[in-house]
C-alpha cells in the first residue's frame, strides 16, 4: 500500500512538472489576446483611450499592450517597439499622477533652482 501511494505521488509530480515546463495547466497552448501582426507604432493612428498593459500571466507568457484608436478599433502594441516600451515603463512606474504640463514645470524649476546655484558659487 505505501508503494503505491508513492507511485501515485511520483505520477502526479510528473504530470504538474510537465504542466510547468508547458506554460499552463491544461497543455501548451497560450490563450493570448494579441495574435498576429502588432502594430510598430501608434504615432500616425490617433488613440483614443488610455493603453491597457496586460503583464505576464499563466496563461500567456508575454506582455500584451492594447490600444484603442479614435476609429474604434482595438489593435495590439508590440511591447519592443519605442512606443510600446515607453507605456509599459508609465505602467510600471506611474506617472506619478502628474500631466505633462505640471512634469515641464517641475522640471524647469529644478532648472532654475541649479542656475541659481551655479551663480552664487561663481
Amino acid at each position: 500500500m505505501r508503494t503505491s501511494i508513492l507511485f501515485f505521488l511520483w505520477i502526479v509530480v510528473c504530470v504538474l512538472g510537465q504542466a510547468q515546463s508547458s506554460g499552463s495547466v491544461g497543455g501548451g497552448s497560450e490563450k493570448c489576446l494579441c495574435k498576429g501582426k502588432l502594430l510598430n507604432t501608434s504615432r500616425h493612428k490617433p488613440i483614443q483611450f488610455e493603453p491597457v498593459v496586460y503583464p505576464k500571466t499563466i496563461f500567456c507568457m508575454k506582455i500584451e499592450i492594447i490600444v484603442t484608436l479614435k476609429a474604434g478599433m482595438q489593435r495590439c502594441l508590440d511591447p519592443n517597439s519605442w512606443h510600446g516600451r515607453r507605456i509599459i515603463s508609465r505602467f510600471i512606474h506611474g506617472n506619478q499622477g502628474q500631466t505633462k504640463k505640471q512634469r515641464r514645470a517641475k522640471t524647469n524649476k529644478r532648472r532654475r533652482q541649479k542656475q541659481k546655484t551655479r551663480s552664487s558659487h561663481v
